[in-house]
């Protein structure tokens, strides 16, 4: 199942379905999200191709309640790196100082789009305009995990060590996964994120305390 990617708000109707296909079929299938598509896979050979067809259709045509639909709302903290290459570059880029990326970026509220190319890394979609910039040319070989990082009109975190073409921002103490908790991804499809400055010594007491992902929640 797909939608038309020259729609970047999709996202919702998608993951409504989702859900309305987790929750038919139950352990039957296995259901997994794509930017703009949703792949479902029956666990056992399908008999009733047609049948199974027209069940899908009908549920995409009878999506209800769309705007019911809401996310935990989050307050992830960010150690903006002010010397840091990247924000060099960015700040080139878009002819903004240090402060004024700094407060765009914390002023804007994002939303979960979509969590892929990494396990646990968030697309997120609300990137103010003055902020939106082309991914680098020559990829970086490896960003640190938490990096908070930004192209293509999007804003991102780094789960773990990667190569990424994004510019990095700054570092959040968070851990955005971790297999040893019962939902392993920190965000999820929905959820709404406002980034704050914090410094380093904030940042050491989070990073080194005892995580109660529930403190960043913001209601």
């Amino acid at each position: 199942m797909s939608w038309p990617t020259s729609d970047g708000s999709v996202w919702l109707e998608r993951h409504m379905m989702a859900l309305e296909l987790e929750r038919f079929y139950g352990d039957q299938v296995v259901v997994n999200e794509g930017y703009f598509s949703i792949l479902v896979v029956f666990k056992k050979p399908i008999r009733q191709y047609q049948q199974r067809l027209e069940e899908l259709k009908s549920m995409s045509s009878n999506l209800e309640n769309l705007q019911g639909f809401q996310g935990t709302k989050w307050q992830i903290p960010v150690l903006y790196d002010r010397d840091s290459e990247d924000l060099l570059s960015i700040s080139k880029h878009t002819l903004l100082t240090f402060e004024s990326i700094v407060k765009m970026h914390e002023q804007a509220i994002y939303t979960v789009e979509f969590i892929g190319f990494l396990p646990g890394f968030p697309y997120l979609s609300g990137l103010p305009e003055k902020l939106q910039i082309p991914r680098r040319k020559t990829p970086n070989p490896s960003i640190a995990p938490g990096s908070v990082a930004i192209a293509a009109g999007q804003c991102g975190v780094y789960p773990q060590t990667s190569p990424g073409g994004w510019y990095v921002l700054g570092k959040s103490p968070l851990e955005f996964f971790d297999v040893h908790r019962e939902q392993p991804n920190l965000l999820s499809i929905g959820d709404q994120v406002k980034f704050y400055g914090i410094n380093q010594q904030e940042y050491d007491r989070i990073k080194n305390g005892r995580l109660n992902v529930k403190e960043f929640h913001s209601e």
